[in-house]
């Protein structure tokens, strides 16, 4: 797994980060009740998507 830049963990998720959370969606529709997916709702950003996709 690459390590996140802590200079860009505030920035917007990657497409590639949006493109892996939506899969994991279709994949697992529970995923929604965790607390991380709440976490990338409320701010997408490069951080809270690699949260809740690893």
């Amino acid at each position: 797994m690459d390590r996140l830049d802590p200079g860009k963990a505030a920035l917007p998720a990657t497409g590639k980060q949006q493109k892996k959370a939506e899969q994991l969606l279709r994949d697992f529709p529970s995923s929604r009740e965790v607390f991380e997916y709440e976490d990338y709702l409320n701010a997408p950003t490069r951080e809270n998507a690699s949260e809740f996709i690893t």
